[in-house]
């Protein structure tokens, strides 16, 4: 609440019954009236009340002139009012006051604030695009979604178009198979959320435009789905970045055609549980980067020659728990950089590598990559052998590095001879034969031992 100009009100008490030829002294009392008949104190009110109004004339200095809209709403389970607040929830379908005041704002947009406590979520809210949903923070306010009936599946409990910020979202159980907490469409962000779903429910199902998850919380299951892009449509982007999954979980993105595919950037998200990553059909210039994984796959299943090329996946941490490759470059992905990745405990089998079966890709400098010349080259297998390969004889043939081959004799256009003359082995001479040549005519000195 703001402060106001006056921090303690004016009395409104000047006398208002002033007779004829009464006697005006600078103290009411000093001529039998009241103290508020003397003209000081008379004097001293209205002087009160010019500051208060000068105050209040400055104060709008600091106003930017911008109309804004933003609706409090509270729960009488936690002690609040209906002073406190313009909507007030009593902990039974608390998702009605909610939408109401979600709908009570104007087309221009404008802010719901969620006072600290618990809200009992038993059917669906939807945010839309310029409103944002804000807690009073990640553990202060939580939305305790209760079982909910729907008529099909693909249902969520919280349908986003605009912002959800500083809260925690508890609780769900719902018949619904493939029902998640969350389900965004058209340009939106989640900021500073707690997700905390059972094993029946994903947490996020992403779709079209710019959706940006940063500083979030998903203690998911490990092994369920945390981000969920799947058939995404047209230039679409999924920006996550410094989230942290507590028991692991994953993040999977792919695009539903070659054409126009998704931009994905994930970035520092950390997981004491490593998490596992599936991009498939994704823009160029992607990038994935400082993650803690259990394991990556870029894959090109759409076909075309647009998506899943020339990205960077640089510097995560993969801890490889699974069978298979830990990072996997999938059939036709092209021009991708796959560097300074640390893969720790590389040699725990020869599967729990980087398996690039793509095109011009380049996997170099990672953990499981001596280089300089000497070690591993960081490929997953040559000529047949896997695992950590191993320079072998008989890798390349003279002709493959542009040699001649051991058993070659030169012939006589080899070294500019005339033809039919043959080519006479060249030797070594011997000190003393060098030096009878200088008693040899200098126009007829051989080089060559005859």
């Amino acid at each position: 609440m703001a402060e106001r100009p006056l921090p303690s009100p004016l009395p409104a008490d000047l006398p208002e019954n002033w007779a004829l030829d009464q006697i005006v002294a600078p103290d009411g009392t000093s001529v039998g009236l009241t103290q508020q008949h003397g003209y000081n104190y008379l004097m001293e009110q209205v002087n009160a009340a010019h500051r208060g109004v000068n105050a209040i004339n400055e104060s709008f200095d600091t106003i930017s002139g911008k109309r804004t809209c933003r609706f409090v709403v509270g729960t009488s389970t936690a002690g609040w009012t209906e002073a406190d607040c313009d909507y007030l929830c009593d902990g039974v379908d608390d998702q009605a006051e909610i939408q109401a005041a979600i709908d009570a704002v104007p087309s221009g947009g404008g802010e719901i604030v969620l006072l600290a406590g618990k809200y009992q979520i038993t059917g669906p809210v939807t945010v839309p695009a310029a409103i944002a949903l804000r807690g009073s923070g990640i553990s202060n306010t939580t939305l305790n979604i209760q079982k909910i009936a729907y008529s099909g599946d693909n249902s969520s409990a919280i349908t986003l178009f605009g912002s959800l910020i500083a809260l925690q979202v508890f609780g769900f159980s719902n018949e619904a198979s493939n029902s998640e907490y969350l389900v965004t469409g058209g340009n939106c962000r989640i900021t500073e959320v707690s997700f905390w779903p059972d094993i029946h429910a994903a947490c996020v199902s992403l779709s079209g435009g710019v959706v940006y998850v940063m500083n979030c919380i998903f203690h998911t299951l490990s092994g369920s789905i945390a981000l969920d892009a799947q058939n995404v449509g047209s230039n679409s982007t999924f920006l996550f970045h410094s989230n942290y999954f507590s028991l692991g979980g994953s993040i999977v993105v792919s695009g539903e055609e070659d054409l126009n595919p998704p931009l994905v950037s994930i970035i520092g998200n950390h997981a004491p549980v490593p998490i596992s990553i599936s991009l498939d059909n994704i823009r160029r210039h992607s990038i994935v980067a400082c993650n803690i994984l259990d394991k990556l796959e870029l894959l090109h299943s759409a076909g075309g020659d647009v998506s899943s090329k020339g990205c960077l996946i640089a510097n995560n941490v993969v801890y490889p728990n699974n069978p298979g490759p830990c990072i996997t470059l999938g059939e036709d992905t092209r021009y991708n950089f796959v560097t300074g990745n640390q893969i720790v405990n590389p040699n725990n089998g020869a599967q729990k590598l980087i398996q690039d079966s793509g095109e011009g890709n380049i996997v170099r400098f990672n953990s499981n990559d001596t280089g300089g010349g000497s070690g591993a080259s960081g490929v997953a297998s040559f000529n047949g052998r896997t695992g950590t390969v191993m320079p072998q004889a008989g890798d390349y043939t003279a002709g493959m590095v542009g040699a001649r081959p051991d058993t070659w004799t030169p012939t006589a256009a080899d070294v500019g001879a005339v033809t039919g003359q043959g080519v006479q082995t060249i030797q070594t001479l011997t000190q003393a034969e060098y030096d009878a040549l200088t008693a040899k005519d200098p126009s007829t000195l051989y080089i060559i031992k005859e």
